[in-house]
């Protein structure tokens, strides 16, 4: 080969080389710069493959800024790691932020709310009156509100029930005991519990018994009418078990004839088909409390057309004679009396009064003109006259 050859193919090799180191150094510049390291003495910062922040002058020309704003030594438009502020100083692509405190709240820690009783259950007095129908309410507030609670009848639990009526409503708790009565005296118990521990506060509920006495009486007298029903009725203040008598012994069912009867807080006797038997001191007392008793006095009334089967017949006598009235009553009876007038005629030396079984008679003697006027028989309220004159 001639010198003038090898000349020629010297020159020619020469640009490729360059063109070469000059693609490679601008890969080397686009590359991001991830860490600063400082130049040491004596070291041209324009010089390596180092880029500095405001980037390497190329040919007399400053370097693309990369990612204008966006954090420094990161490729244009790509978001930041967490943590790193938008400035990216130590941290590689992808990298995380410090680490969280090991202690939440910069150091401060939260304490259990105690478990306690901010308002504790309070004793309940009722007398027995007050509580016919009205109810008693036990109340206390817990802390803290999500503590679960119970309650409690001396030591045994109480269900929810149509009788006890449970309330939570945030820290306020109310046990509401319907329609008190004797048997609900005890002691009440409200049991907490929250966070594996357990309180309990206790108050009495107390009901007063009042004295046993009657509401209603029966009546001083009961007079019923013969062969129709006698009602008798009474009423105490309590359920008590009463005992019904007749004349001092004790009054016995009868079928068809008597029934005894307990309604509510009443008690009441019925006798069909009075008669006469059926008369007399009727009483109702308490059992084991005979001193809490009510009585009344049973009188058979007979309906009774006439009383005298034969009507009085005037009398008409001479002076100094004896006139004598009769009749004969339809049935036996205590209540009778002769009359003068409206005034009653007792026994006498001129008078005379007989009673023979059902026959009456009124004899006056030595009759006078004074002796003259109208003479009666009054018998169970009826009266029946008669006159008496005097003649030759």
């Amino acid at each position: 080969m001639s010198s003038l050859e090898k000349t020629k193919t010297v020159e020619v090799t020469k640009p490729e080389s360059k063109a070469k180191e000059v693609a490679k150094k601008q890969r080397d510049e686009d590359k991001p710069v991830m860490q600063r390291k400082t130049p040491s003495p004596g070291t041209d910062e324009t010089k390596g493959p180092v880029q500095a922040p405001g980037g390497v002058k190329k040919d007399g020309q400053p370097a693309e800024e990369a990612g204008r704003g966006r954090g420094r030594g990161l490729k244009p438009k790509q978001t930041p790691s967490p943590g790193d502020g938008g400035r990216g100083r130590g941290l590689k692509p992808g990298g995380k932020g410090p680490s969280p405190p090991d202690e939440p709240f910069a150091g401060f820690k939260l304490k259990a709310v105690p478990l306690k009783f901010i308002k504790k259950l309070q004793n309940i007095v009722l007398t027995e009156a007050e509580s016919i129908g009205s109810a008693a309410v036990f109340e206390c507030e817990v802390s803290p509100s999500t503590a679960i609670t119970t309650w409690m009848k001396d030591g045994s639990n109480l269900r929810e029930s149509p009788k006890h009526k449970f309330t939570s409503d945030g820290k306020d708790r109310k046990l509401n005991i319907i329609d008190v009565q004797l048997s609900d005296t005890g002691e009440y118990t409200c049991v907490a519990k929250n966070a594996g521990k357990e309180i309990s506060c206790t108050a009495k509920l107390i009901v007063e018994e009042l004295p046993v006495k009657w509401i209603k009486e029966l009546d001083e007298e009961t007079s019923p009418l013969k062969g129709q029903p006698l009602y008798m009725t009474c009423e105490l203040n309590k359920e008590r078990d009463v005992v019904w008598k007749r004349s001092g012994k004790i009054l016995k069912l009868k079928t068809g004839k008597i029934s005894i009867n307990v309604i509510g807080l009443g008690h009441a006797v019925t006798v069909q088909n009075t008669t006469e038997e059926d008369a007399g001191l009727y009483t109702c007392e308490v059992a084991n409390q005979p001193d809490v008793m009510t009585s009344t006095n049973v009188k058979v009334i007979e309906i009774i057309k006439d009383w005298l089967v034969k009507p009085l017949r005037d009398q008409h006598v001479k002076p100094k004679a004896a006139a004598t009235f009769k009749c004969e009553l339809f049935k036996e009876t205590p209540n009778w009396k002769w009359l003068k007038g409206e005034t009653e005629i007792t026994p006498s030396d001129k008078i005379e009064i007989k009673k023979d079984g059902k026959a009456l008679t009124l004899t006056i003697k030595n009759c006078q003109p004074e002796d003259v006027s109208d003479y009666t028989m009054e018998v169970e309220g009826r009266v029946y006259s008669a006159k008496l004159t005097l003649g030759g």
